[in-house]
C-alpha cells in the first residue's frame, strides 16, 4: 500500500551520494535537537570534524534502494527498524573496537545489545524512516531533479569533502599504538 505517490529519481551513483550527504547532514541535525530537547544545548557531539552523521546517510541511503524493490508498509517497517539499527550497531562497535571512541550507550537501557542498539531507540527508527520517506523524500526528490546537474556535482564535491573529514578524524583520533 502506497502513502504517496513518490516518483523516485533514476538510482545512480550520483543520487545515492546526494541522498547520503543530504541525510548524513540532516541526521546531525536530527542528534542536535535531540540533545537540545534532553540537555538545552544543541550539540555538535559527534565522530566527524564537519556536520555530518553518516550512520543516517547509510542508512537513509540503503532504505531509499530497497524501497525501490518493494514499497510495502510492512517491509518498510521491518527494515526501518533492522538497517538503521544494524548500522548503527556496527558504527558504535567500530568506533568502541577499533578507536577506543563510545559517543553513546545503551547499556542501561533495557533490551540493548552490547549497549550499541536498543528497542527503545529502534522504535524511534521507525518514526524517523516513516518521516524521512513518506514526508522528507517526495520533497527532496522534487528539489534533485529539479537540478539535477547541480546537485550531483555537489554531491561529489561533498563526498569528497567527508572522505577529507573522515581521513583528518582518523588521523586526530586512532590511537597510536593502532595507527598504520
Amino acid at each position: 500500500m502506497e502513502l504517496l505517490n513518490r516518483e523516485f529519481p533514476a538510482i545512480n551513483i550520483y543520487s545515492l551520494l546526494f541522498y547520503f550527504v543530504l541525510y548524513s547532514f540532516l541526521g546531525w541535525i536530527v542528534e542536535g535537537l535531540y540533545s537540545l530537547v534532553m540537555c538545552g544545548s544543541f550539540s555538535k557531539n559527534g565522530f566527524l570534524i564537519g556536520p555530518f552523521k553518516p550512520m543516517y546517510g547509510f542508512a537513509m541511503t540503503i532504505i531509499i534502494v530497497l524501497q525501490r524493490y518493494n514499497s510495502s508498509l510492512w517491509f518498510l517497517g521491518i527494515m526501518s527498524i533492522i538497517v538503521p539499527s544494524t548500522v548503527e550497531y556496527i558504527s558504535g562497535f567500530l568506533l568502541d573496537h577499533l578507536l577506543g571512541l563510545k559517543y553513546w550507550d545503551y547499556a542501561d537501557l533495557p533490551l540493548n545489545i552490547n549497549g550499541y542498539v536498543c528497542l527503545l531507540f529502534s522504535a524511534f527508527w521507525i518514526i524517523l524512516v516513516f518521516a524521512a520517506i513518506y514526508i522528507l523524500q517526495p520533497i527532496i526528490n522534487n528539489i534533485y531533479l529539479r537540478g539535477v546537474y547541480i546537485f550531483n556535482s555537489l554531491s561529489i564535491i561533498l563526498t569528497i569533502y567527508l572522505l577529507v573529514d573522515l581521513v583528518l578524524t582518523l588521523v586526530a583520533k586512532m590511537p597510536k599504538d593502532k595507527f598504520i
